[in-house]
């Protein structure tokens, strides 16, 4: 009889054992699958963030300048604008336009007054640090949704104004999503408005 009560004890060992391996299993994998699914949501998150920051973005569609034909100088510029495809809305509360033109850097912000019903005009705007915007199509809030279609405007100081061919880069720079990069060159300058891009 003894001999069966000791293969019994050492039966019930090894199910403890097999018991105990089973539990560790069992949480080791409800870790796994709460960790997996924890970096899932993560993942997704980064996704969006990315893809955001990816197509989120304003688009040139035009740019007018116009000038002072008895000089024959540019010293105001007009973009047309809207969003890049498949962009989130841009807030140009948030959206800064940087012009460079040789060693010459300007960055503006948007003047922006949602109680004032001044419009966008050359004359409303501080030079070269300043710019206004009108939609040709959407609200007047400054917030760019799709479909929408912008008018731009920038000014520039007497010292910098734009002769033929001279060239200049317009950036337009979004708090969050990619910057639109534009190097044109001046055209002739023969009348009062040159489309210039």
């Amino acid at each position: 009889m003894r001999l069966f009560h000791k293969k019994a004890i050492m039966g019930v060992g090894v199910l403890l054992i097999f018991i105990a391996t089973i539990l560790t299993a069992a949480i080791a994998a409800g870790v796994l699958v709460r960790t997996s699914g924890v970096i899932g949501v993560k993942a997704v998150e980064v996704e969006k963030v990315a893809r955001e920051r990816l197509t989120t973005g304003m688009e040139f569609v035009k740019i007018t300048g116009y000038s002072n034909t008895t000089a024959g100088t540019i010293e105001n510029i007009e973009i047309m604008g809207r969003l890049k495809a498949g962009s989130s809305p841009v807030d140009l509360q948030e959206m800064f336009i940087t012009f460079v033109e040789g060693s010459n850097v300007f960055t503006a912000e948007l003047e922006y007054n949602s109680s004032s019903n001044e419009t966008c005009s050359f004359d409303n705007v501080t030079a070269e640090t300043s710019y206004c915007f009108e939609p040709l199509f959407g609200n007047t809030n400054p917030q760019v949704e799709e479909e929408e279609l912008i008018y731009i405007r920038y000014k520039l100081n007497e010292s910098h104004k734009l002769e033929s061919n001279d060239n200049f880069e317009l950036q337009l720079i979004p708090k969050v999503g990619e910057i639109s990069i534009i190097n044109v060159r001046v055209p002739s300058i023969k009348t009062y408005a040159v489309q210039i891009y």
